[in-house]
């Protein structure tokens, strides 16, 4: 376990959080592109999105940062819960005082540099910043917003064209925040059973490891410099160094549910062992790349399953069609009435 980096709370306190390995990593890392891909209940919440949000919160008071959601419903009774679960049970933030959520907020906090009049689906927090909440179902969810960041959770439900449309609001802000590597930010989180993971994976090969090995080098220099020398100059070149290399540092996170095993205990991953198919647990758990379908149609194809017969469909007659519907694959039956050229009638 890792007690860094550390974050601030709206009231500017000083809040420290325990990370597992990858989590810390994301963090010390703070690569401008970061796609997690984690085991479930490695802690995407706790030790991913909701420290997060925070620091973008932080670092860029007063501005507008998007939380990509495959749909409304998701984000609602899923997603957003265990974010605020973190914000309130792990870091002692107040709803009502530091966030609200679909709501206007009091007149008295910060107001956003880009103001904006619905908040239906938007958290907002004291200092100004707030976060539209954009579901990937919704044509056009990104309009007339000026995105500053991007977060997102269950990335392999997402749809990768929908998601360039919302990509498009990162716009504005330069100004004030285009000096740091949060600015236009976009951090993707998931784990890899079911729904579409290829367009993650295909991030692997913008990975420059080389970097990724001395902004972490060069950032635990940071924090021993700051514990130890904190009037060291070398800390702000550090920083600036720091900061031009992230902006364009792509980073993909692979963690297996195993690294969480502290906060999880023992039973949890026999329970898991238990009660899920092989294949499941390799990747649910374990999280390693899915390779095939469970249960597809045809497993074993081999040759002698196909056929090319020239005669094998009368065009000028109707098809009889079925759906076979099987639980992951769902082929369409075709036949038709009619005797074939070669039929001969019995004697």
């Amino acid at each position: 376990m890792q007690n860094l980096p550390y974050y601030r709370q709206p009231m500017d306190d000083i809040k420290e959080i325990e990370l597992n390995r990858p989590q810390a990593l994301l963090h010390i890392i703070n690569a401008n592109k970061t796609y997690g891909m984690w085991g479930r209940g490695t802690g995407k919440s706790n030790g991913g999105l909701g420290p997060r949000i925070i620091h973008l919160m932080n670092e860029m008071p007063r501005a507008q940062i998007g939380l990509v959601v495959p749909t409304y419903e998701m984000a609602f009774n899923k997603i957003i819960g265990n974010i605020a679960s973190f914000w309130q049970n792990v870091m002692g933030m107040v709803e009502g005082d530091d966030y609200v959520i679909g709501v206007k907020p009091p007149d008295e906090w910060q107001k956003p540099i880009i103001p904006i009049f619905k908040y239906t689906n938007v958290i907002s927090f004291s200092n100004g910043c707030i976060m539209p909440i954009l579901s990937l179902a919704v044509e056009g969810a990104g309009n007339g917003f000026n995105l500053q960041a991007l977060v997102g959770d269950e990335a392999k439900f997402f749809n990768e064209k929908k998601l360039k449309e919302i990509q498009r609001a990162l716009r504005g802000g330069f100004k004030e925040f285009g000096h740091l590597a949060e600015f236009q930010s976009e951090w993707y989180f998931t784990d890899k059973l079911d729904g579409d993971i290829q367009w993650l994976l295909n991030k692997r090969k913008l990975v420059n490891q080389k970097v990724i090995d001395a902004v972490i080098s060069m950032q635990l220099k940071v924090n021993e410099l700051k514990e130890t020398d904190p009037q060291n100059s070398k800390i702000e070149y550090y920083t600036e160094l720091l900061a031009k290399a992230r902006k364009n540092l792509v980073y993909v996170s692979e963690a297996s549910t195993y690294e969480n095993a502290d906060i999880l205990g023992e039973k949890y991953f026999a329970d898991q062992k238990e009660s899920s198919t092989d294949i499941e647990f390799n990747v649910a758990i374990k999280n390693e790349d899915p390779t095939r379908v469970e249960n597809s149609f045809y497993p074993q194809l081999k040759e002698h399953h196909f056929y090319n017969l020239p005669d094998d469909v009368d065009t000028t007659k109707p098809l009889i069609i079925a759906a076979d519907y099987q639980w992951r694959i769902s082929p369409i039956v075709q036949a038709q009435y009619r005797i074939l050229p070669t039929h001969k009638e019995p004697t």
